[in-house]
């Protein structure tokens, strides 16, 4: 089987590993939602369940690895709406969308 991966928060650390591994063996689409993309990744904000759908329609990956998160402790006890958006309601949105598509 020709596998598809769509991995989310690609510009971070463990996502840009991810994506230049995964890449040397299966069809990787990599996402992020940085303006500043190093890498030619498609924007992908994982809060936007449109832009989740659209995303999954788009590639219909066989696999989602979602390394997208705020993972900076401090920055998530000042910022807890914002952090919960990404890290509860972004996987909200991927699972509901990923499942519409298989």
């Amino acid at each position: 089987m020709d596998y598809r991966i769509l991995i989310t928060g690609c510009n971070g650390q463990l996502g840009e590993i991810l994506c230049e591994f995964l890449s040397k063996s299966f069809k990787v689409y990599g996402t992020s939602n940085s303006k500043k993309n190093v890498y030619d990744y498609e924007f992908l904000d994982i809060t936007d369940s449109l832009l989740v759908e659209n995303i999954l329609d788009k590639y219909n990956p066989n696999i989602i690895i979602n390394s997208a998160a705020i993972t900076d402790v401090d920055y998530c006890e000042l910022n807890k709406k914002e952090c919960y958006n990404v890290n509860v309601l972004g996987m909200k949105n991927l699972i509901k969308h990923s499942s519409t598509n298989t």
